[in-house]
């Protein structure tokens, strides 16, 4: 199948939905596999070293207009695309019932659902969803909540967010994980130079006598 993906978020900018969007699209067949996203520092380093083609347009966000519309069902057409999917719900999303090259599917995650739901958006947002093809979830909550905003059940596959055991594992034993530890700039016990944890508390901790103690 044969696909093109549009979305504000996508490496190498660093965040959630962005590791959730690159961890699905690079296990896509590359030949198949089109990206329509924005400009980034590092972009044309990062996407040289991708299986797949990632077509960089030049405004920093993707709103949806009726040139954008046109640019995507063009590229979609170049490229044979089955579906199309757009990422997030709003705004882009509103560009759903205006693309004609293929059918669309919206990607939903989470607050991008629950926070227009809740607002006067709510019956764009709602509009959107009832007019895509499906909704890809990234959990039963956000497939949930989109349903609730649409006002019906949704023609929806959960795909949650998953850990690459090729890429991270447990480490196997102390030295493993203190080597770990020191890549990260933390010591053993969880801090960073600073002298705080994880958590950015302080941990150390004060003795009777108010003098620091490990």
């Amino acid at each position: 199948m044969t696909s093109l993906l549009v979305t504000n978020d996508f490496p190498p900018k660093i965040g959630g939905i962005q590791s959730y969007l690159w961890e699905l699209w690079r296990r896509f067949p590359s030949a198949e596999t089109t990206v329509m996203t924005t400009p980034y520092s590092g972009d044309r380093a990062w996407d040289a070293r991708q299986g797949f083609r990632v077509v960089r347009r030049r405004e920093p966000v993707l709103l949806p207009t009726p040139g954008l519309a046109r640019d995507i069902d063009a590229l979609a057409r170049e490229v044979g695309a089955d579906v199309i999917f757009l990422d997030p719900a709003l705004p882009l999303g509103a560009l759903a019932s205006r693309l004609t090259a293929a059918p669309v599917v919206v990607i939903v995650h989470g607050a991008e659902i629950t926070v227009p739901g809740r607002l006067p958006t709510r019956p764009l947002l709602g509009r959107v969803l009832r007019s895509a093809a499906g909704v890809v979830a990234a959990g039963g909550y956000p497939r949930d909540e989109a349903a609730r905003a649409a006002g019906r059940d949704l023609a929806a596959l959960v795909v949650a967010p998953g850990v690459d055991t090729e890429r991270f594992r447990p480490a196997v034993n102390l030295a493993e994980q203190q080597a770990a530890r020191a890549e990260l700039g933390l010591d053993t016990l969880g801090r960073d130079s600073s002298g705080r944890n994880s958590s950015g508390r302080d941990s150390s901790r004060r003795d009777s006598s108010g003098r620091g103690a490990l």
